[in-house]
């Protein structure tokens, strides 16, 4: 957060609070939304995001973490919609910042993940 101009620790805040709504009202995996949180912190850390992108930001994290995780979630037509609907954004623009994020970074496991495995 620290090369954020226009960001706040509180505007990150409310992402999250709002990713977590997002994650308790589609009824998706906890670990869904640490991936999604782990990809904004990490798309945050390396590159400046205006307000009026983060929301958008937060969205295409979640939407890659889901993907992962539950991908038969994705199988309902109107999920996209309903997602997209949700924030009000083109959906090239989702489409474009899911290229920024899948290609900038690698999937990598949560702990939860790991110490899943090793039940």
């Amino acid at each position: 957060m620290d090369q954020q101009t226009e960001l706040t620790c509180d505007m990150r805040a409310v992402l999250v609070d709002w990713l977590v709504e997002v994650q308790e009202s589609f009824e998706l995996n906890h670990e869904t939304l640490y991936s999604a949180v782990r990809l904004v912190d990490l798309y945050l850390s390396h590159t400046t995001v205006n307000k009026e992108n983060l929301q958008l930001v937060g969205t295409t994290a979640m939407l890659i973490s889901s993907k992962f995780e539950v991908s038969f979630f994705f199988s309902d037509p109107f999920f996209p919609a309903v997602f997209l609907t949700l924030l009000s954004c083109a959906s090239r623009n989702v489409a474009h910042h899911v290229s920024m994020i899948s290609s900038t970074f690698v999937m990598m496991p949560t702990p939860v993940e790991i110490l899943s495995r090793w039940r």
